[in-house]
């Protein structure tokens, strides 16, 4: 401390003798202490204040250049015993009036609030709990968003799970019942009436009044991956129909009525289209555009610009599957996305692939 004096004082009115100390520390802040002369450390009060706030206090601290000099003033003030006392016991205070006779008789008033550092303790602490409970408000915040999105992303599995165990039964069962019938009419791919009535309709827009009949020409689980045996079952055929279904069950496809062959040429096609059966939709082949690319390096190819295919099948379709390309890419109409046919990836990976001839009646 740069300042400490104490004084013991009996004052006015009071049986009791107390003992005013005067500090200034090294942050330049006066602290005064006034204490039970006995040294009781229950009746101690204190007040800890600057020189900026004494001078907001009373017109008498304006007068000081320094907290020593105020320090130095106030010390002298309480020799002079020019000091009277005011004790508030409701609120826990006492208010040190402090006489200054030459300045204008105006008294100075420093209240003293009885254990400050007490109290400041306790806030600490409710303060530290408080802290604590909003803590473990969030932890309990942050499990329950953890347990709803655990069961909405179990309930998801469940019904995805649901969904595809159904889809095989029925496709087990279709094909159980109607394969032995007619093996060259029948798609391990189409088999729910309404997918088979979306290509018939659309074919009657093609060949109105017209009928359409399905003859299979080849399928990848019967006739091998190769782009060679699609080759070998589909060229210089008219008019196929070609059914793709992926690993995601995903199901599309494109119809022709050019020829394939193995001459790595591209032919046109005005009525040439593609399809997809989970988004319901078609996409027509773009006016003056190159519908198909023909070559034995690949199995049915769907041509888009830039040497990219719109759809695509590659050879040995087991290991390397097919591809899509850009909505800007395309040789075909109404692509709103890239990839969209394949919901939004370039590749995709074949569980099965089935090409038909259409024998419009």
């Amino acid at each position: 401390m740069n300042f400490h004096k104490e004084f013991d004082l009996k004052f006015p009115n009071v049986d009791e003798e107390y003992r005013i100390s005067i500090k200034v520390d090294n942050d330049d802040y006066i602290h005064l202490e006034l204490s039970n002369k006995d040294g009781y450390k229950d009746e101690n009060y204190y007040i800890k204040v600057s020189l900026t706030e004494l001078k907001e206090l009373n017109l008498y601290f304006k007068i000081f250049d320094s907290i020593i000099q105020c320090a130095e003033t106030l010390s002298k003030i309480l020799n002079e015993k020019t000091t009277r006392l005011a004790i508030d016991s409701e609120n826990a205070t006492i208010f040190l009036m402090l006489l200054v006779p030459w300045f204008d008789k105006n008294e100075v008033s420093i209240t003293l609030n009885k254990k400050h550092d007490k109290l400041k303790e306790e806030i600490k602490k409710l303060k530290n709990k408080v802290d604590d409970l909003e803590i473990k408000i969030c932890q309990k915040d942050l499990i329950i968003n953890k347990i709803q999105k655990d069961y909405e992303d179990l309930q998801k599995s469940f019904e995805l799970f649901q969904l595809n165990t159904n889809n095989d039964f029925n496709f087990i069962k279709n094909m159980i019942y109607t394969y032995h019938e007619n093996p060259n009419e029948m798609s391990l791919i189409i088999w729910k009436d309404c997918d088979k009535n979306i290509l018939a309709n659309k074919f009657r827009t093609i060949y109105p009044y017209k009928n359409v009949e399905y003859k299979l020409l080849y399928r990848k689980s019967r006739d091998s991956d190769n782009s060679s045996a699609f080759h070998s079952k589909c060229n210089n055929i008219r008019g196929t129909l070609v059914l793709i279904q992926t690993s995601d069950r995903l199901t599309f496809g494109g119809y022709t009525n050019a020829t394939w062959d193995g001459a790595n040429i591209t032919k046109s096609d005005n009525t040439a289209f593609l399809f997809s059966l989970n988004y319901n939709k078609f996409y027509d082949i773009k006016k003056n555009s190159l519908a198909i690319f023909c070559s034995p390096n690949y199995g049915p190819y769907f041509c888009g610009n830039n040497n990219q295919p719109s759809l695509m099948v590659n050879d040995k379709s087991d290991i390397n599957g097919g591809e899509c390309c850009e909505k800007n890419n395309s040789n075909y109409n109404g692509f709103k996305d890239d990839y969209e046919i394949n919901g939004g990836r370039k590749t995709f990976k074949i569980l099965e692939i089935e090409v038909f001839k259409v024998n419009i009646v």
